[in-house]
């Protein structure tokens, strides 16, 4: 297996190739193509992003690839360069200009809601069609609320219609509540 390996792995088949994109926790997003799974692990790294801006280059995770009217984009969580992990993680959206999904990409935005604490903070997103309609999922804390499943309309692939998340599901099973929630603090523990 190649050295470098990542958490939250991200797969997509696209024209005949598999596209491999994984958490990284630096600055950097690498992605592999290959025409089988087995190749995968032998197949190049290519670097298809990397952020040097203190507000969001540092600790990259849950990287996804998703295709939106002939362009890719990549949703993942960024945060602050000088910030322990990980309260100022945020979900940042980048769009490249064509159909392949290597990029070249641009930084598009970061996607928040003005409901979101502390100070808009939302991980792990990922968008959805149901029905033809744009949606962004992720978790984040609704008004200081436990961290939940939340979700928001958006009007395209990096715009929030509106800046408010609606929660659709909060932890409130002894299984899932076991021990306290499970909360980012500044030494990425949970309260």
């Amino acid at each position: 297996m190649k050295s470098q390996k990542g958490a939250d792995p991200w797969l997509r088949y696209q024209d005949g190739n598999y596209y491999l994109i994984t958490t990284s926790f630096t600055n950097t997003l690498v992605m592999r193509k290959s025409p089988t799974l087995g190749g995968l692990p032998t197949a190049p790294s290519v670097q298809v992003w990397q952020d040097t801006t203190t507000a969001r280059g540092a600790n990259f995770w849950a990287p996804e690839l998703h295709p939106f009217n002939g362009r890719w984009y990549i949703y993942y969580s960024g945060g602050r360069v000088d910030a322990a992990c990980c309260d100022s993680q945020r979900t940042h959206v980048l769009e490249s200009p064509g159909d392949d999904p290597l990029g070249p990409y641009t930084y598009r935005s970061m996607l928040t809601g003005s409901n979101l604490t502390p100070g808009g903070r939302l991980i792990d997103a990922s968008p959805m069609t149901p029905n033809g309609t744009l949606y962004l999922l992720g978790s984040g804390f609704v008004a200081g609320s436990a961290q939940s499943l939340v979700i928001a309309p958006m009007s395209n692939p990096y715009t929030i219609s509106g800046s408010i998340f609606s929660r659709i599901s909060s932890p409130t099973l002894s299984w899932e509540t076991q021990g306290g929630r499970w909360r980012c603090s500044g030494t990425g523990g949970r309260s």
